[in-house]
């Protein structure tokens, strides 16, 4: 026998997969023993072979179906460059989605992150903060006291269709002197967007704004209908007597303090207005 044959055992060591692997290659015919020695039926590999296997491997390691690499085996040089650079386009796709998904990761540990770093609650603070996509739909007859779950679901299903996820929710309102709960009529619901991709087709009463960077004057507490006025009424006052230079509505984001199912659910209530840079 030619010093060139190899046993199942030694191609194993020599390309580093399990016998076990080799074999079910020859069962389902992607990669088969060449020689059979016909006095003892024994079934050979020989130097050949290692390129092919060396292909194989190559192939396995971009994930491609054994059934797809059993036919590109047979492709000339010209069709295995062109499958290549196919998925070439495939991986990159891949790496721009794993990019969103660690960007969506990354934003939303620091959302939460920022929401245990809240410095104090129940009294006004300074906070800097980035710039926040939102996608925002306009809203009618809604207030602190009622949002109508007809305007989440549009928001919802954009998000999802975009391949994306809402974490949080928020409103945006003027900033003046209210009377009442009721009095503060939101016009946007808002829930911010984690990556960076383009919406299409929106709806006609939905957009995407920016909530710019910068100083913000803010006030945390948790939400209830009797000490929300309370608190919107402190900010302000807190902006009045202190004679600030701001420049925006109210932000409102609403902060969940567990996603659990077993517990009642609470929220942090953030108000949030842009100062003037001075």
């Amino acid at each position: 026998m030619s010093n060139n044959y190899y046993t199942i055992g030694e191609m194993s060591k020599l390309s580093n997969l399990p016998i076990q692997t080799l074999r079910y290659y020859d069962q389902i015919g992607l990669f088969k023993p060449i020689h059979i020695d016909p006095s003892s039926n024994y079934r050979y590999y020989d130097d050949t072979q290692l390129h092919s296997l060396d292909l194989i491997k190559a192939l396995r390691y971009l994930e491609i179906p054994l059934a797809t690499i059993k036919q590109v085996l047979d492709y000339t040089l010209d069709e295995l460059v062109t499958f290549l650079a196919d998925q070439e386009t495939v991986i990159d796709s891949k790496i721009k989605r794993l990019q969103e998904v660690q960007n969506t990761l990354l934003k939303t540990k620091n959302q939460i992150s920022n929401q245990l770093s809240i410095p104090v609650m129940d009294e006004v603070y300074e906070s800097e903060e980035d710039a926040i996509r939102l996608l925002s739909i306009k809203l009618q007859n809604s207030s602190p006291a009622f949002v109508s779950n007809d305007y989440f679901t549009p928001l919802i299903k954009t998000i999802d269709e975009a391949g994306g996820v809402a974490t949080k929710f928020g409103c945006i309102y003027p900033l003046k002197a209210f009377g009442s709960l009721e009095e503060i009529q939101y016009q946007y619901l808002f829930t911010p967007l984690l990556t960076d991709r383009y919406l299409h087709n929106l709806d006609k009463d939905m957009s995407v704004v920016t909530m710019s960077e910068g100083r913000y004057l803010c006030i945390s507490f948790m939400f209830s209908m009797d000490n929300y006025m309370e608190h919107y009424n402190q900010l302000l006052h807190y902006i009045e007597q202190q004679q600030c230079s701001v420049q925006s509505d109210v932000y409102e984001f609403y902060l969940p303090t567990t996603y659990s199912s077993h517990q009642k659910p609470e929220y942090i209530v953030q108000l949030k207005v842009k100062m003037n840079e001075k």
